[in-house]
């Protein structure tokens, strides 16, 4: 709940206790794949077992995981806002550069003020 006493789904028209509107960010295939990382996780649970560093190591196997789960999210934000982030294997947009300045608009240190600690 938000201080004003509204949840996000409420701002958007969703009214409590009714059914969650279907949004389909995510294809099977998506869904398909962050259900393989759970199960993944739980078959290193048991691989890794509760040994002397097996906290450490089940910890660096999550964060590998957590990598592969954020690679596949990033597909639903690439369809959501194909202009601010990439989908994978798609294109990698130019970056936006700015104008580079004419000879008369670049000024020296000296110029401005800044001598650079240099006495003469």
């Amino acid at each position: 709940m938000t201080p004003s006493g509204m949840d996000a789904f409420d701002r958007g028209g969703w009214v409590p206790g009714s059914s969650k509107p279907e949004l389909n960010l995510m294809t099977a295939a998506e869904h398909g794949a962050m259900d393989l990382t759970l199960q993944l996780d739980r078959l290193m649970v048991e691989i890794i077992g509760d040994g002397p560093v097996s906290a450490a190591d089940l910890r660096a196997s999550r964060i590998d995981l957590h990598h592969i789960q954020h690679r596949i999210l990033r597909q639903a934000a690439g369809r959501a806002y194909p202009d601010r982030y990439r989908m994978l294997g798609g294109d990698v947009p130019a970056p936006a550069t700015a104008p580079s300045p004419s000879v008369d608009q670049i000024t020296t240190g000296r110029e401005r003020g800044i001598d650079g600690g240099h006495d003469e």
